[in-house]
């Protein structure tokens, strides 16, 4: 049993609930990391070497969805051409 009911079942036998950590923020946060380089680039560079200094895990994937997104632009971008 998860989540509200084992919560309550606990709670009625005179238990006090495990606190279990919730994973519903790995969807947003997934989404914000493909826009936090362009975030961190109106911040200005001050921040973006303070976000590199103080949690460089995440300065990582900040570069790295910087150049996932001039990668994927760059292809947007160029032109086939096709023969008729």
């Amino acid at each position: 049993m998860q989540g509200r009911a084992a919560a309550l079942q606990a709670v009625s036998g005179g238990e006090k609930p495990v606190k279990q950590q919730s994973t519903a923020m790995l969807g947003p946060m997934s989404r914000g990391i493909g826009v936090i380089d362009q975030v961190l680039a109106a911040a200005g560079p001050q921040k973006q070497r303070e976000i590199l200094f103080t949690a460089p895990p995440l300065g990582i994937m900040v570069k790295l969805a910087g150049l996932i997104r001039s990668i994927f632009t760059g292809l947007s971008n160029t032109t086939v051409n096709r023969a008729k």
